[in-house]
């Protein structure tokens, strides 16, 4: 409390008589916005273990769903993929998990968890540099995640496998009949 009611009087702003609230930083380079600081390691490894969880957790049944291919959540990441399409010679292979067969096996980059979790942990050092509390920088990151998994899905979709009949709710004309 000492070292609050310090700090405050060193920035010049005293509290107002109207219920000891202190009163907003003056105007100027910080104009009144939070203070921005860097993440510490620590804080660093807690938001990549559960950027790493919710990648674990989601990855497959994003897949599934956003294929329509048959993955599911698993808790062995292997079993998760068991039923997807791409096992089947006779169905149309999901291009998530047949990213080998795409640009020279070079496609599997952008489906692959390392890119995710990348994306993910730039949204939430992003987030950081501008102030926000851990629930935003943390909403940030699950945000990139899935904004980059759509597009990474829809480029597999409509670029690399123009003949695979889904994604999410829409089903190539073709694919209905």
């Amino acid at each position: 409390m000492a070292r609050a009611r310090a700090r405050s009087e060193s920035l010049g702003d005293p509290e107002d008589a109207s219920g000891g609230a202190p009163k907003r930083r003056p105007e100027g380079p910080g104009g009144g916005r939070p203070e921005r600081r860097v993440p510490g390691a620590a804080e660093c490894a807690l938001a990549f273990g559960l950027i790493w969880v919710w990648d674990y957790l989601a990855h497959n049944p994003f897949c599934g769903q956003m294929f329509r291919c048959g993955c599911v959540f698993a808790w062995d990441w292997d079993r998760g993929w068991r039923d997807c399409n791409v096992h089947d010679p006779t169905a149309p292979h999901c291009p998530w998990c047949a990213c080998a067969d795409f640009l020279g096996g070079r496609a599997c980059y952008l489906s692959s968890r390392k890119t995710f979790l990348a994306c993910a942990c730039l949204a939430w050092l992003g987030a950081a540099a501008t102030g926000a509390n851990f629930a935003a920088r943390l909403r940030a990151a699950v945000a990139a995640w899935l904004a980059y998994g759509l597009a990474a899905g829809l480029f597999f979709f409509v670029v690399l496998a123009p003949d695979y009949p889904y994604f999410f709710a829409y089903a190539r004309p073709w694919a209905t009949s």
